[in-house]
């Protein structure tokens, strides 16, 4: 036998064999890097994660959209297939997700109340319009008769929401200085929601109530949110409608909680 022969084949077949192994490894960390890189991108897609939870969206086009992105992540071109089963991997993991237990608790709580007629104007933020504001707040508002008036402002405006009533009385005492309305929103509803104060604890529920409003096609012109309360301001023609919206996802939540689906 000639046995340096044998030597050398051995050689080989042990650097083929190591050679095979490193590629399957390498393989393997270029597949584990595409899925993190998906995990990666889609966790912060909340939009496109319902639309996965809900299998309403071609794998195919979304890794086409995504492939842009991934190939600044990965400085490769990976494979549209290899895209494809990441995601595939990513929905199938959300569709055995659910609301938490402490969602649906707090949202079996909620109540809600509606109002019409409601005004947005947004002011200048002086001294002088936060004066006639002020006045409007202290000496007009009929809180007995279910008025309201929410005040809420940034560095450079300050915005109010309340009835039309009052509203005038605000445009009145402004006058002719009408450059002070940087923009005013007319014919306005109000959806309040009362809320349980341990709802501030529990992560998650403002984007499970707006995502529910943007699923139901319907414009936030204002959100305002206190310790046990949220407002949503939309336009009147949606005001029944994000009523609908809202009351048959607390009629869920309360119904799956106490036959204790969650």
């Amino acid at each position: 036998m000639n046995f340096r022969k044998f030597y050398i084949k051995l050689i080989f077949n042990i650097f083929d064999n190591g050679h095979t192994k490193i590629k399957e490894f390498v393989k393997l960390e270029k597949s584990k890097s595409i899925q993190k890189i998906i995990n990666e991108i889609l966790d912060y897609r909340p939009f496109i994660k319902d639309l996965l939870k809900d299998n309403i969206i071609n794998f195919s086009n979304l890794a086409r959209t995504l492939s842009e992105e991934i190939k600044k992540k990965y400085q490769k071109s990976p494979n549209l297939n290899a895209i494809i089963m990441a995601i595939y991997r990513y929905a199938e993991k959300l569709k055995n997700t659910h609301l938490s237990n402490e969602i649906i608790k707090i949202v079996s709580e909620f109540d809600l109340n509606l109002a019409n007629d409601m005004v947005s104007i947004t002011l200048r933020r002086n001294l002088s319009n936060h004066s006639i504001v002020s006045e409007i707040y202290d000496k007009n508002i009929d809180w007995s008769k279910g008025e309201r008036m929410y005040l809420f402002q940034s560095s450079g405006e300050l915005a109010v929401l309340l009835n039309r009533k009052n509203a005038k009385l605000i445009l009145d005492k402004l006058g002719n200085k009408k450059s002070e309305i940087l923009q005013k929103e007319d014919d306005l509803s109000i959806l309040i929601v009362n809320t349980p104060p341990r709802m501030v604890d529990v992560p998650g529920i403002m984007y499970y109530l707006t995502g529910l409003v943007a699923q139901g096609g319907i414009t936030l012109i204002d959100i305002i949110s206190t310790f046990t309360e949220i407002i949503f301001a939309v336009r009147s023609a949606d005001g029944i409608k994000i009523f609908d919206i809202l009351e048959t996802a607390i009629k869920d939540a309360r119904k799956n909680f106490e036959s204790g689906l969650f």
